[in-house]
């Protein structure tokens, strides 16, 4: 695997820490076990995450390449 691939897929599961914990613990709407509790229950489904991600990602890089104001840029462990 090359270094760059390493860093991208870790980037990915950054994201997935931050998206189920850290940007939960001040989050007065959604805050941490909100989504494992709404997997749970069948509200959502993973795969509706999952393509949420990949329908974001795609319209993004269909754009060009991505400005540092883009909201995905966010998503990352340093955003």
């Amino acid at each position: 695997m090359s270094e760059r691939r390493e860093h991208v897929l870790n980037s990915a599961i950054d994201w997935v820490g931050k998206l189920l914990y850290y940007d939960r613990k001040e989050d007065d709407e959604l805050p941490v076990g909100a989504i494992e509790d709404a997997l749970a229950s069948g509200e959502i489904e993973e795969s509706d995450i999952v393509d949420a991600f990949a329908k974001e990602l795609r319209e993004k890089l269909a754009e060009g390449r991505l400005e540092k104001t883009t909201p995905l840029t966010t998503w990352g462990p340093d955003g």
